[in-house]
This record gives structure tokens, sequence and C-alpha cells, in this order.
């Protein structure tokens, strides 16, 4: 499994960031409400409730075992 993300930065050399991860990923049916809340009470503050409806579909998690990371930008190491 390859997961690849685009950054808004740009590099001094003129790169645009990016991340690859390389690695095995498994899909988990259910958990992505619960999953959801917990991220939103750390990031978002602790009286936060998200999804803000009521009862959400039970959507997917997809756990990433990474092997590797690759890309530009503040997240490689380049020394």
């Amino acid at each position: 499994m390859t997961l690849s993300v685009d950054a808004e930065r740009r590099a001094p050399e003129g790169l645009d960031h990016y991340l690859i991860v390389h690695g095995r990923a498994e899909l988990v049916p259910g958990g992505a409400p619960e999953l959801l809340q917990r991220l939103a009470h750390t990031y978002l503050g602790a009286d936060v409730r998200f999804p803000p409806f009521e009862n959400p579909a039970p959507g997917h998690v997809i756990r990433i075992c990474a092997d590797r990371v690759t890309g530009i930008g503040l997240w490689v190491n380049n020394g």
C-alpha cells in the first residue's frame, strides 16, 4: 500500500512538499464515528461533537503500518 499526500508548502529548492507512506494497510469496517469523535476532542476541543449529527454511518477505519516514509518537507531527515 502506498499513501501519497500533497502539502500546500514549497521547499526552498522549488519543489512542492509531499509525503509518501509505504507499508501495509488494513480496512476495518465500522468505528469511524468513534474515531472522529476522539480526534475532535484532541484537535477541536473537549466540548466538540463530531460528526455533528445524530446516527452517523459506521464508515470504515484504515489502519496503516508504515515501513518507509519519504517525500519533501519537514518530516524528512535531510541530514
